[in-house]
């Protein structure tokens, strides 16, 4: 082999040493990057775990309180009920009154 040949050969390996070099470069920062994205995806689900626990929360307030105001509608409309009765007998009382005075 000669000393061309030698010359052609070893342009050829650092011509190929650069690339492979530049490739794993390459490879590094794709790395790299799908590692950042993979911790920004962890810290949204971490994220959305704890507005979940919170939503979770919120429903469980949200079911206590339309409890207590069906038990207030509830017992207004007892009120309403015997106000309504009141009301019926007041007047069956005052057209008896009236009949009596007539």
């Amino acid at each position: 082999m000669g000393i061309d040949e030698l010359s052609q050969t070893l342009g050829r390996l650092e011509a190929g040493q650069d690339q492979v070099a530049q490739q794993c470069r390459s490879l590094f920062v794709k790395y790299d990057e799908g590692t950042a994205q993979l911790h920004s995806l962890a810290a949204t689900v971490e994220g959305l775990g704890e507005s979940l626990v919170e939503l979770r929360k919120a429903v469980g307030q949200l079911a206590q309180e339309t409890g207590e105001l069906r038990r207030l509608r509830d017992r207004g409309m007892g009120v309403l009920s015997g106000m309504t009765l009141l009301g019926g007998g007041a007047g069956v009382g005052a057209a008896k009154l009236l009949g009596l005075f007539q």
